[in-house]
């Protein structure tokens, strides 16, 4: 069974569209089904060096989906997850472009990109989990949604620098969450008064309300700025 650290021979084909002779490269060929991270989350490193995807590897119904690296310029792969090693919701930053963060059980995870090594930087205590997250373009704080152990949701804020925790909006938020780059402003869509749709709070869970934005179907932060960007519902 494929293991957390595992490299693999380049697979990429190279392709020319006969219309516009655009060059073009698949970066995989094996018989079982790789995709992109969700649109929520950069699937490239910050240095542009690595591409970040999902990809089952093993051929039968059911199988999970593992983290995978593959480096731009030798299209080498290389596994960064395990049955005994999740990780989900990746993050990265400029400052540490061959690292990520992301979510381990009740956890906040730095894996090492080169070579999927990971140390714990902190956790909440008490959960039964965590689900959706994100960081903020500093890397100063990571906000996921999590499940305590009456099945309550609730937003934890992770401070990365001080391992601080703190834990808002009991029973509200669900999933596509989202931080701006200044680490000020949560979306996620959430249920309240009895209403589902996409919210907003303060990065302390202030002032939670409904978007106005009602005719989208995703969205996310544009770049560095709070403006809110994604794809409409259909018409």
């Amino acid at each position: 069974m494929a293991k957390r650290g595992d490299v693999y021979p380049a697979e990429e084909i190279t392709l020319v569209d006969p219309s516009t002779g655009a060059e073009y490269v698949q970066m995989t060929n094996a018989p079982v089904h790789s995709v992109n991270l969700y649109f929520e989350y950069q699937s490239f490193t910050p240095d542009d060096q690595t591409l970040l995807f999902l990809s089952q590897r093993v051929a039968m119904r059911g199988a999970p989906y593992d983290l995978f690296a593959a480096d731009i310029e030798s299209k080498r792969l290389r596994q960064l997850t395990d049955d005994e090693h999740p990780f989900s919701s990746p993050c990265a930053i400029p400052d540490e472009p061959r690292m990520l963060y992301g979510v381990r059980g009740t956890s906040i995870v730095r894996m090492n990109v080169d070579d999927g090594s990971d140390e714990e930087i902190a956790r909440w205590e008490g959960g039964r989990a965590l689900g959706v997250g994100m960081m903020n373009g500093d890397g100063r704080v990571y906000v996921a949604v999590g499940t305590r152990t009456d099945g309550t949701s609730t937003l934890v804020r992770f401070d990365l620098r001080t391992g601080d925790v703190q834990t808002f909006l009991d029973g509200i938020p669900m999933y596509h969450l989202t931080v701006n780059h200044t680490g000020t402003l949560v979306t996620f869509t959430g249920k309240m008064n009895g209403e589902t749709g996409p919210m907003i709070c303060t990065i302390d869970g202030e002032n939670a309300r409904f978007f106005g934005f009602r005719g989208f179907a995703h969205g996310t932060f544009y770049g560095t700025t709070d403006l809110f960007q994604g794809t409409l519902l259909p018409p």
